[in-house]
């Protein structure tokens, strides 16, 4: 895995390398997500801005900044951060209806009932509940434990991969896709 990774990652971290003479693994904007994510206004999920907007500064310069400013507000509001984190982790393990949302009660189409909308919201979740009652039975009937089977631990540390991740960035029920 890791070496997939590295051969995936590497070309962009030696362009951005070539491009700002310092190691950027892959992106420059890891501390403006941060910050936005962890600061007095943040609430969870997608924030366009936190409270305090830079300007006229360079991509690593507001990177920096920002995930400064992040571990700043952390470390002075350990409390607000563990209550922002379990909202987050809420947010991640929510259903996936934001498409039938989307469609259905955002936009011009409106469903014939309230049914149809519920009905949908339900049908857009039950593949993870499937998943999860598939997974859990198998275990069950093969007698598995995620400690002595090698092919649970990959779906276990995924899912706590994503679910640490989301708890210290934004969040929501979408990044299951």
């Amino acid at each position: 895995y890791v070496l997939g990774l590295m051969v995936i990652i590497s070309p962009w971290t030696y362009r951005n390398y070539q491009v700002f003479d310092e190691f950027v693994f892959i992106s420059t904007n890891g501390g403006s997500n941060l910050y936005r994510a962890n600061n007095e206004l943040a609430e969870g999920g997608y924030m366009e801005k936190g409270k305090v907007v830079l300007e006229n500064k360079t991509e690593l310069e507001e990177n920096h900044e920002y995930k400064e400013l992040a571990k700043e507000w952390i470390f002075n509001h350990p409390g607000d951060f563990l209550v922002l984190s379990f909202r987050k982790m809420i947010l991640f393990l929510g259903d996936d209806s934001t498409g039938v949302y989307t469609s259905m009660k955002r936009s011009a189409i409106t469903p014939s009932s309230e049914l149809t909308y519920y009905l949908g919201k339900l049908l857009s979740s039950m593949f993870w509940v499937f998943l999860w009652v598939i997974i859990l039975i198998k275990s069950k009937t093969l007698d598995l434990e995620l400690t002595q089977n090698k092919n649970l631990v990959p779906i276990a540390l995924s899912f706590l991969y994503f679910l640490t991740v989301h708890s210290v960035f934004e969040s929501n029920s979408k990044y299951h896709f």
